[in-house]
């Protein structure tokens, strides 16, 4: 929806997982391109990162693959002191489709205001998430008043999650926002309530083997 990523504030970015155990890749685009492990906004940064050339960047290269495309990086990217403390070291906000191919495969991210549908996955239907109760489905609509709206005027009955304001006015942001990094919160798994923040997981752990 328009005015959840304020770029004036910070390039769009998203994170994925690597090959590494426990380390992830931060993607940012600002406009001199894609960039990985970069830390900065617009033109200026402070950790420049590797950038992901185009394929006219790329000149000759072979790119092609069996099941894609190679795209190439002009540096080496390392998980240094820098890296840890500077690019990673920071919120994180991550588009919660991009967990699961699942969403991008069935085309069910981007239902736009004039979309009277959308797609909900069930549990064992959607790959990497495990959505509790046989009755529940998981999906999304880019446009919160619209399906607000939809959903009333088509009598369903069940729970809808929607946030009416993008970012730090939002309800989700007030429930769910994380004080600090890293943050640990023990949820409800049944209504989704936040039973308690900075949570010591080595204690609870501990108390529940005993």
């Amino acid at each position: 929806r328009e005015g959840c990523w304020l770029t004036n504030l910070a390039d769009a970015e998203d994170y994925f997982e690597t090959m590494m155990p426990h380390s992830i890749m931060r993607f940012c685009d600002p406009s001199a391109g894609l960039f990985i492990n970069r830390k900065g906004l617009k033109d200026k940064y402070t950790v420049r990162g590797a950038k992901v050339l185009s394929s006219s960047e790329s000149g000759s290269s072979n790119q092609n693959a069996q099941n894609g495309v190679y795209y190439y990086i002009d540096d080496i990217i390392s998980y240094n002191t820098q890296v840890r403390e500077e690019v990673l070291n920071c919120r994180m906000r991550i588009d919660a489709t991009t967990l699961s191919p699942d969403f991008m495969n069935s085309n069910a991210r981007r239902y736009a205001a004039d979309d009277d549908k959308l797609t909900g996955f069930r549990n064992n239907y959607i790959a990497d998430w495990t959505v509790r109760g046989t009755d529940a489905y998981v999906g999304v609509h880019t446009d919160v008043d619209y399906w607000k709206t939809f959903i009333k005027e088509k009598g369903m009955t069940w729970v809808n999650v929607c946030d009416d304001h993008p970012g730090r006015d939002g309800k989700a942001w007030k429930d769910y926002t994380l004080p600090g990094i890293p943050t640990v919160l023990l949820i409800d798994g049944e209504t989704g309530a936040i039973i308690a923040r900075d949570v010591d997981m080595d204690k609870i752990l501990g108390e529940l083997l005993q």
